[in-house]
Protein backbone atom coordinates (compact mmCIF):
# COMPACT_ATOMS: atom_id res chain seq x y z
CA UNK A 1 0.00 0.00 0.00
CA UNK A 2 1.43 3.43 -1.21
CA UNK A 3 1.18 5.82 1.91
CA UNK A 4 2.62 8.39 -0.95
CA UNK A 5 -0.43 8.33 -3.40
CA UNK A 6 -2.61 7.33 -0.14
CA UNK A 7 -5.87 4.84 0.24
CA UNK A 8 -8.89 5.01 1.20
CA UNK A 9 -9.70 2.48 3.90
CA UNK A 10 -13.73 1.15 3.99
CA UNK A 11 -14.57 1.32 8.55
CA UNK A 12 -17.81 -0.17 9.78
CA UNK A 13 -18.00 2.45 12.56
CA UNK A 14 -19.16 1.13 15.85
CA UNK A 15 -22.05 2.49 17.90
CA UNK A 16 -21.64 5.34 20.14
CA UNK A 17 -18.43 6.27 18.13
CA UNK A 18 -18.40 9.88 16.53
CA UNK A 19 -16.28 10.09 12.72
CA UNK A 20 -13.95 12.20 14.38
CA UNK A 21 -13.30 9.39 16.53
CA UNK A 22 -12.90 6.64 14.20
CA UNK A 23 -10.67 9.28 12.17
CA UNK A 24 -8.43 10.12 15.14
CA UNK A 25 -8.19 6.18 15.90
CA UNK A 26 -7.12 5.47 12.11
CA UNK A 27 -4.68 8.54 11.96
CA UNK A 28 -3.15 7.07 15.60
CA UNK A 29 -2.63 3.88 14.39
CA UNK A 30 -0.54 4.85 10.88
CA UNK A 31 1.54 7.27 12.38
CA UNK A 32 2.77 5.30 15.61
CA UNK A 33 3.31 2.42 12.87
CA UNK A 34 5.03 5.10 10.46
CA UNK A 35 7.11 7.28 12.98
CA UNK A 36 5.56 10.19 11.98
CA UNK A 37 3.75 12.98 14.15
CA UNK A 38 1.47 14.09 11.21
CA UNK A 39 -0.34 12.66 8.53
CA UNK A 40 -3.73 13.77 6.63
CA UNK A 41 -6.45 11.45 7.57
CA UNK A 42 -10.02 12.34 6.70
CA UNK A 43 -13.45 10.96 6.19
CA UNK A 44 -16.35 11.08 3.07
CA UNK A 45 -19.15 11.32 5.38
CA UNK A 46 -20.57 11.94 8.92
CA UNK A 47 -22.17 8.92 10.78
CA UNK A 48 -24.42 10.25 13.96
CA UNK A 49 -22.30 8.49 17.05
CA UNK A 50 -25.95 6.34 17.37
CA UNK A 51 -25.63 4.66 13.96
CA UNK A 52 -23.03 2.57 12.69
CA UNK A 53 -22.33 1.49 9.24
CA UNK A 54 -19.95 2.23 6.05
CA UNK A 55 -17.62 5.42 6.70
CA UNK A 56 -14.31 5.98 4.13
CA UNK A 57 -11.73 7.01 5.23
CA UNK A 58 -9.25 8.61 3.18
CA UNK A 59 -5.24 8.84 4.22
CA UNK A 60 -2.65 10.78 2.62
CA UNK A 61 -3.38 12.34 -0.99
CA UNK A 62 -6.58 10.28 -1.23
CA UNK A 63 -8.21 13.06 1.32
CA UNK A 64 -8.39 15.43 -2.21
CA UNK A 65 -11.32 12.77 -3.17
CA UNK A 66 -13.45 13.46 -0.03
CA UNK A 67 -15.85 15.58 -2.21
CA UNK A 68 -16.23 13.04 -4.81
CA UNK A 69 -16.71 10.34 -2.20
CA UNK A 70 -19.06 12.54 -0.47
CA UNK A 71 -21.38 13.14 -3.69
CA UNK A 72 -21.94 9.26 -4.22
CA UNK A 73 -25.27 7.99 -3.18
CA UNK A 74 -26.02 6.35 0.11
CA UNK A 75 -27.96 4.13 1.46
CA UNK A 76 -29.36 3.15 5.03
CA UNK A 77 -31.49 0.86 7.02
CA UNK A 78 -33.27 2.91 9.63
CA UNK A 79 -35.80 1.83 12.42
CA UNK A 80 -38.25 4.63 13.22
CA UNK A 81 -40.54 4.89 16.77
CA UNK A 82 -43.56 5.98 16.20
CA UNK A 83 -45.14 7.88 18.31
CA UNK A 84 -43.04 9.53 20.37
CA UNK A 85 -40.03 12.15 20.24
CA UNK A 86 -36.54 13.41 21.30
CA UNK A 87 -35.37 16.52 21.12
CA UNK A 88 -32.77 14.99 18.82
CA UNK A 89 -34.63 12.53 17.06
CA UNK A 90 -32.59 9.40 18.20
CA UNK A 91 -31.69 8.06 21.24
CA UNK A 92 -28.81 10.31 22.18
CA UNK A 93 -31.52 12.42 24.23
CA UNK A 94 -34.48 11.11 26.29
CA UNK A 95 -38.43 11.15 24.88
CA UNK A 96 -39.85 14.35 25.64
CA UNK A 97 -43.48 13.85 23.98
CA UNK A 98 -45.69 11.08 23.14
CA UNK A 99 -48.73 11.54 20.44
CA UNK A 100 -51.38 9.15 19.53
CA UNK A 101 -50.80 6.38 17.22
CA UNK A 102 -53.96 4.72 16.63
CA UNK A 103 -55.02 5.62 13.29
CA UNK A 104 -51.30 4.43 12.02
CA UNK A 105 -51.67 1.04 9.76
CA UNK A 106 -49.07 -0.22 7.10
CA UNK A 107 -51.15 0.55 4.91
CA UNK A 108 -51.34 4.42 5.86
CA UNK A 109 -47.55 4.24 5.92
CA UNK A 110 -47.18 2.67 2.74
CA UNK A 111 -49.17 5.77 1.45
CA UNK A 112 -47.32 8.72 3.20
CA UNK A 113 -44.00 7.19 2.01
CA UNK A 114 -43.97 7.77 -1.96
CA UNK A 115 -44.52 11.36 -0.81
CA UNK A 116 -40.79 11.24 0.45
CA UNK A 117 -39.05 10.22 -3.06
CA UNK A 118 -37.71 12.52 -5.56
CA UNK A 119 -36.37 15.67 -4.81
CA UNK A 120 -37.57 16.87 -1.98
CA UNK A 121 -36.74 19.98 1.31
CA UNK A 122 -35.84 18.88 4.28
CA UNK A 123 -34.71 20.78 7.25
CA UNK A 124 -31.88 19.74 8.86
CA UNK A 125 -32.24 18.56 12.67
CA UNK A 126 -31.64 21.30 15.81
CA UNK A 127 -29.04 19.44 17.18
CA UNK A 128 -26.30 18.91 13.57
CA UNK A 129 -23.56 20.76 12.62
CA UNK A 130 -24.94 22.48 10.22
CA UNK A 131 -24.17 26.57 10.33
CA UNK A 132 -26.35 29.20 11.17
CA UNK A 133 -25.01 32.55 11.13
CA UNK A 134 -21.43 31.29 11.69
CA UNK A 135 -22.52 29.30 14.38
CA UNK A 136 -23.32 25.48 14.84
CA UNK A 137 -26.47 24.39 15.02
CA UNK A 138 -26.01 21.75 17.77
CA UNK A 139 -24.29 24.76 19.97
CA UNK A 140 -27.33 27.14 18.95
CA UNK A 141 -29.76 24.43 20.80
CA UNK A 142 -27.74 23.53 23.93
CA UNK A 143 -28.09 27.59 24.45
CA UNK A 144 -31.47 27.90 23.81
CA UNK A 145 -31.86 24.56 26.29
CA UNK A 146 -29.73 26.29 28.62
CA UNK A 147 -31.98 29.35 28.43
CA UNK A 148 -35.00 27.10 29.00
CA UNK A 149 -36.75 27.46 26.04
CA UNK A 150 -35.52 23.56 24.91
CA UNK A 151 -36.11 20.03 26.60
CA UNK A 152 -39.24 20.00 28.16
CA UNK A 153 -39.86 23.83 26.96
CA UNK A 154 -40.14 25.79 23.89
CA UNK A 155 -38.88 23.46 21.63
CA UNK A 156 -40.70 20.50 22.51
CA UNK A 157 -43.81 22.64 22.25
CA UNK A 158 -42.81 23.84 18.91
CA UNK A 159 -42.71 19.90 17.82
CA UNK A 160 -45.92 19.35 19.17
CA UNK A 161 -47.37 22.38 17.59
CA UNK A 162 -45.47 21.12 14.29
CA UNK A 163 -46.59 17.70 14.60
CA UNK A 164 -50.72 18.81 15.13
CA UNK A 165 -50.11 21.35 12.20
CA UNK A 166 -48.67 18.67 9.67
CA UNK A 167 -51.52 16.22 10.95
CA UNK A 168 -54.02 19.07 9.62
CA UNK A 169 -52.01 20.39 6.74
CA UNK A 170 -49.55 17.77 5.90
CA UNK A 171 -47.39 20.47 5.94
CA UNK A 172 -43.62 18.99 6.87
CA UNK A 173 -41.63 22.12 7.51
CA UNK A 174 -44.08 25.10 9.42
CA UNK A 175 -43.76 26.13 12.57
CA UNK A 176 -41.00 23.39 13.43
CA UNK A 177 -38.90 23.52 16.23
CA UNK A 178 -35.61 23.95 13.86
CA UNK A 179 -37.27 27.24 13.08
CA UNK A 180 -37.04 28.51 16.09
CA UNK A 181 -33.54 28.69 15.58
CA UNK A 182 -33.26 29.60 11.98
CA UNK A 183 -32.48 26.24 9.67
CA UNK A 184 -33.41 26.79 6.21
CA UNK A 185 -34.85 24.07 4.05
CA UNK A 186 -32.53 22.53 1.95
CA UNK A 187 -33.48 20.64 -1.22
CA UNK A 188 -31.57 16.87 -1.56
CA UNK A 189 -32.93 13.73 -3.25
CA UNK A 190 -34.49 10.25 -2.21
CA UNK A 191 -33.93 7.29 -4.67
CA UNK A 192 -35.89 5.03 -3.19
CA UNK A 193 -37.83 4.22 0.64
CA UNK A 194 -39.19 0.75 0.45
CA UNK A 195 -40.89 -0.20 3.69
CA UNK A 196 -39.09 -3.56 5.29
CA UNK A 197 -41.18 -4.06 8.54
CA UNK A 198 -44.15 -2.89 10.38
CA UNK A 199 -43.87 -3.75 14.10
CA UNK A 200 -47.16 -3.46 15.57
CA UNK A 201 -48.11 -2.14 18.87
CA UNK A 202 -47.92 -5.11 21.83
CA UNK A 203 -51.77 -4.48 21.87
CA UNK A 204 -52.75 -5.23 18.19
CA UNK A 205 -53.82 -8.37 17.46
CA UNK A 206 -51.90 -10.27 14.27
CA UNK A 207 -55.05 -10.11 12.10
CA UNK A 208 -55.45 -6.26 12.13
CA UNK A 209 -51.64 -5.51 11.97
CA UNK A 210 -51.66 -8.14 9.13
CA UNK A 211 -54.62 -7.40 7.33
CA UNK A 212 -53.37 -3.50 5.78
CA UNK A 213 -50.05 -5.77 4.48
CA UNK A 214 -51.73 -8.08 2.54
CA UNK A 215 -52.88 -5.51 0.01
CA UNK A 216 -50.02 -3.42 -0.46
CA UNK A 217 -49.63 -0.69 -2.86
CA UNK A 218 -49.86 -1.70 -6.87
CA UNK A 219 -45.97 -0.78 -7.28
CA UNK A 220 -44.99 -3.01 -4.30
CA UNK A 221 -42.23 -5.30 -4.56
CA UNK A 222 -40.52 -7.64 -2.27
CA UNK A 223 -37.67 -6.48 -0.25
CA UNK A 224 -34.30 -6.69 -1.57
CA UNK A 225 -31.79 -8.09 1.03
CA UNK A 226 -30.76 -5.14 3.22
CA UNK A 227 -27.49 -7.18 4.84
CA UNK A 228 -25.72 -6.76 1.67
CA UNK A 229 -25.45 -3.59 -0.33
CA UNK A 230 -25.34 -5.69 -3.39
CA UNK A 231 -28.80 -6.11 -3.62
CA UNK A 232 -29.54 -3.12 -5.39
CA UNK A 233 -27.25 -2.48 -8.08
CA UNK A 234 -26.14 1.49 -8.21
CA UNK A 235 -27.87 1.67 -11.25
CA UNK A 236 -31.07 0.32 -10.16
CA UNK A 237 -30.57 2.26 -6.30
CA UNK A 238 -30.18 4.94 -7.57
CA UNK A 239 -32.51 5.32 -10.47
CA UNK A 240 -35.49 7.77 -8.70
CA UNK A 241 -38.40 6.91 -11.72
CA UNK A 242 -39.82 3.84 -9.85
CA UNK A 243 -39.85 4.64 -6.08
CA UNK A 244 -41.30 0.69 -4.16
CA UNK A 245 -42.40 0.48 -1.14
CA UNK A 246 -42.51 -3.00 0.33
CA UNK A 247 -44.89 -3.46 3.17
CA UNK A 248 -44.72 -6.51 5.74
CA UNK A 249 -45.83 -6.88 8.98
CA UNK A 250 -42.91 -7.73 11.28
CA UNK A 251 -45.01 -9.08 14.41
CA UNK A 252 -46.16 -12.15 11.57
CA UNK A 253 -42.63 -12.33 10.47
CA UNK A 254 -43.40 -10.58 7.34
CA UNK A 255 -39.97 -9.04 7.16
CA UNK A 256 -36.97 -8.66 5.22
CA UNK A 257 -34.69 -11.48 6.42
CA UNK A 258 -32.15 -8.38 6.16
CA UNK A 259 -33.99 -5.68 8.03
CA UNK A 260 -33.77 -7.80 11.77
CA UNK A 261 -29.89 -8.21 11.28
CA UNK A 262 -29.13 -4.78 10.33
CA UNK A 263 -31.27 -2.97 12.99
CA UNK A 264 -30.23 -5.31 15.90
CA UNK A 265 -26.74 -4.36 14.83
CA UNK A 266 -27.48 -1.07 16.62
CA UNK A 267 -29.21 -3.04 19.98
CA UNK A 268 -25.74 -4.73 20.13
CA UNK A 269 -23.34 -4.47 22.85
CA UNK A 270 -21.41 -0.93 21.51
CA UNK A 271 -17.40 -1.15 20.50
CA UNK A 272 -15.25 0.24 23.43
CA UNK A 273 -14.62 4.23 22.86
CA UNK A 274 -11.54 4.80 21.97
CA UNK A 275 -8.54 5.64 24.66
CA UNK A 276 -4.69 5.62 22.50
CA UNK A 277 -3.76 8.94 22.60
CA UNK A 278 -7.81 10.17 21.58
CA UNK A 279 -10.24 12.72 23.16
CA UNK A 280 -12.50 10.57 24.97
CA UNK A 281 -16.50 11.63 23.92
CA UNK A 282 -19.19 11.33 27.12
CA UNK A 283 -22.49 11.13 24.67
CA UNK A 284 -26.04 11.38 26.41
CA UNK A 285 -28.13 8.59 25.49
CA UNK A 286 -31.21 7.56 26.83
CA UNK A 287 -31.15 3.54 27.49
CA UNK A 288 -34.28 4.04 29.61
CA UNK A 289 -35.88 5.60 26.40
CA UNK A 290 -36.18 1.90 24.63
CA UNK A 291 -37.44 0.77 27.93
CA UNK A 292 -40.34 3.27 28.22
CA UNK A 293 -43.86 1.21 28.93
CA UNK A 294 -45.34 3.46 26.87
CA UNK A 295 -43.78 2.69 23.46
CA UNK A 296 -45.48 -0.79 23.97
CA UNK A 297 -48.47 0.40 22.82
CA UNK A 298 -46.53 2.42 19.53
CA UNK A 299 -45.96 0.95 16.36
CA UNK A 300 -42.02 0.86 14.96
CA UNK A 301 -41.25 0.41 11.57
CA UNK A 302 -37.86 -0.37 9.35
CA UNK A 303 -37.00 1.31 6.26
CA UNK A 304 -34.36 0.85 3.19
CA UNK A 305 -33.60 4.36 2.27
CA UNK A 306 -31.22 5.25 -0.66
CA UNK A 307 -30.45 8.82 -1.23
CA UNK A 308 -28.17 11.63 -2.00
CA UNK A 309 -25.60 13.79 0.23
CA UNK A 310 -26.62 15.96 2.91
CA UNK A 311 -29.59 13.91 3.59
CA UNK A 312 -30.22 13.55 7.92
CA UNK A 313 -31.94 10.49 8.63
CA UNK A 314 -32.91 11.84 12.10
CA UNK A 315 -35.00 14.57 9.76
CA UNK A 316 -36.48 12.24 7.84
CA UNK A 317 -37.80 10.11 10.69
CA UNK A 318 -39.14 13.54 12.09
CA UNK A 319 -41.10 14.44 8.94
CA UNK A 320 -42.09 11.19 8.14
CA UNK A 321 -43.51 10.56 11.54
CA UNK A 322 -45.49 14.19 11.11
CA UNK A 323 -46.91 13.18 7.66
CA UNK A 324 -48.73 10.31 10.20
CA UNK A 325 -49.78 12.35 12.40
CA UNK A 326 -47.62 11.39 15.09
CA UNK A 327 -44.29 11.98 16.39
CA UNK A 328 -40.96 9.48 15.20
CA UNK A 329 -37.23 9.26 16.35
CA UNK A 330 -34.47 6.99 15.23
CA UNK A 331 -34.01 3.92 17.36
CA UNK A 332 -31.64 2.40 14.86
CA UNK A 333 -29.37 3.21 11.90
CA UNK A 334 -27.16 1.46 9.99
CA UNK A 335 -25.41 2.82 6.58
CA UNK A 336 -25.17 -0.34 4.21
CA UNK A 337 -23.35 2.09 0.72
CA UNK A 338 -21.80 4.80 -0.42
CA UNK A 339 -20.87 4.06 -3.71
CA UNK A 340 -19.67 1.16 -4.65
CA UNK A 341 -18.31 0.88 -0.80
CA UNK A 342 -20.68 -1.62 1.32
CA UNK A 343 -20.37 -2.76 4.88
CA UNK A 344 -19.92 -6.02 3.78
CA UNK A 345 -16.29 -5.08 2.40
CA UNK A 346 -15.76 -2.73 5.46
CA UNK A 347 -13.57 -3.55 8.35
CA UNK A 348 -14.12 -3.21 12.36
CA UNK A 349 -12.11 -0.98 14.13
CA UNK A 350 -10.84 -4.13 15.92
CA UNK A 351 -9.82 -5.54 13.10
CA UNK A 352 -7.96 -2.19 11.75
CA UNK A 353 -4.58 -3.22 13.73
CA UNK A 354 -4.28 -6.79 11.86
CA UNK A 355 -5.66 -5.72 8.28
CA UNK A 356 -2.68 -2.81 8.29
CA UNK A 357 -0.33 -5.58 9.26
CA UNK A 358 -1.56 -7.68 6.57
CA UNK A 359 -1.34 -4.67 4.25
CA UNK A 360 2.21 -4.26 5.30
CA UNK A 361 2.55 -1.16 7.59
CA UNK A 362 5.10 -1.75 10.54
CA UNK A 363 4.36 -3.27 13.89
CA UNK A 364 3.22 -0.91 16.40
CA UNK A 365 6.03 -0.34 18.52
CA UNK A 366 6.13 -1.90 21.75
CA UNK A 367 6.02 0.00 25.25
CA UNK A 368 9.31 0.52 26.91
CA UNK A 369 9.98 -2.38 30.10
CA UNK A 370 9.87 -0.17 33.26
CA UNK A 371 11.85 -1.61 36.45
CA UNK A 372 12.24 -0.37 39.29
CA UNK A 373 15.32 0.73 40.61
CA UNK A 374 15.98 -0.18 44.38
CA UNK A 375 17.45 2.66 46.18
CA UNK A 376 19.80 2.13 49.10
Amino acid sequence: MDIEQGFVIGIDKPLRWTSFDVVNKVRWQLCKRLGVKKLKVGHAGTLDPMATGVMAVCVGRATKRIDTLQAHTKEYVATIQLGATTPSFDLEQPIDAFYPTDHITPQLVADVLPRFTGAIEQVPPAFSAVKVDGHRAYALARSAAAAGEHAQGGLMRANTRATQHCRNSGDTHDTTAEAAIGLKPKTLVIDDIQLLSFTAPASTSPAASTAPAANPAPAASPAPAASTAQAASPAQAASPAAPSVSVSDGSAGGASPAASPAAAANLAAPAPLPREGMRRKLFLTAPAAAADPRLAACPAITLRIVCSKGTYIRALARDIGQALGTGAHLTALRRMRVGDLVADRCITMDALPAWLDAHGFPPLPSKPETTNTPTS
